[in-house]
């Protein structure tokens, strides 16, 4: 009973300093699932030998999939922005913005064209724009960049 305390104590000093600012999903996906594997394996494993092995184990197979899931938020808000990017560059007019957003993160922004299509050198169909983003804890920030079309209709960044 001793260790679990003290595995809960270690587990939430942890996700406390990850909590801190500029910490990412992923790392407290990871900090938090290998704390909750730690008390499940050794409550499983019980005392001696067998419950020090099943706390590890419980660690490293919790602390994979939390991070698994931190990354999967992560990776929710990249794809809330290309898909508004593709909507943008494929169907919006100079200056128009095409908002995204991820409820589960709170994170949100624009994307909106800067020019017309024009074509390159090589003669691919390429476009401008400006992307904002702002974060939950209210940091913000814009970019620019260019796209251009690819033979089955979707936009590539190039630049930005």
């Amino acid at each position: 009973m001793m260790m679990i305390k003290r595995v809960i104590l270690i587990a939430s000093i942890s996700l406390a300093l990850c909590a801190c600012e500029g910490a990412d999903r992923e790392r407290i996906g990871t900090i938090g699932g290998a704390a909750v594997g730690a008390v499940a394996g050794k409550a499983i494993g019980g005392s001696g030998t067998s419950g020090t092995i099943g706390m590890i184990l419980g660690a490293v197979a919790g602390g994979y999939l939390g991070g698994e899931i931190g990354q999967s938020l992560d990776n929710k808000d990249k794809n809330e922005l290309s898909s508004a990017t593709q909507r943008a560059l494929s169907e919006g007019s100079v200056g128009q913005s095409f908002a995204w957003s991820n409820p589960d993160t709170g994170n949100r922004g624009t994307v909106s064209p800067t020019s017309t299509s024009y074509a390159t050198a090589e003669g691919q169909n390429c476009r401008d724009f400006t992307t904002s983003v702002t974060l939950r804890e209210g940091r913000s920030g814009t970019s620019s960049g260019t796209a251009c079309r690819q033979a089955d209709g979707s936009w590539r960044v190039v630049r930005g």
